[in-house]
């Protein structure tokens, strides 16, 4: 299914992409595993973890594929692109929202804390 494929990885490394831009800014990974793994192990640990599960869902897909006249595997295929669709639309949604992150520059301003976001910079120097 290579359409699929091809689209099911753009779209996780879309997600890396963005989440990344989104914690440099300032905000904050709404999955709690996703967010210790940026938090332990920066971009390249949030990034094996994001490709190790997309290379688990084509494996998955692949040996579905090959019973029932191939069907089984692309239906999950297609499932796996739609899925990662959104936490792509969230995040363009999120970083597109200038009065988000002017009111996070306010209260950083301000001397306080924006909530459940942490400095991408800070833990992995």
């Amino acid at each position: 299914y290579p359409r699929a494929y091809g689209l099911y990885v753009t779209l996780a490394s879309l997600d890396v992409l963005l989440t990344w831009a989104i914690l440099a800014l300032g905000g904050s990974e709404l999955n709690k595993l996703a967010a210790w793994i940026f938090a332990t192990h920066g971009v390249t640990g949030a990034t094996f973890f994001k490709f190790g599960t997309v290379a688990f869902v084509l494996v998955v897909c692949e040996f579905l594929g090959r019973h029932q006249d191939g069907e089984l595997g692309r239906r999950l295929a297609r499932w796996a692109v739609i899925i990662s669709c959104v936490p792509v639309t969230v995040a363009i949604i999120e970083l597109s929202d200038a009065e988000v992150w002017e009111a996070r520059q306010a209260m950083r301003d301000a001397g306080h804390a924006t909530p459940l976001s942490f400095d991408v910079d800070a833990a992995h120097p």
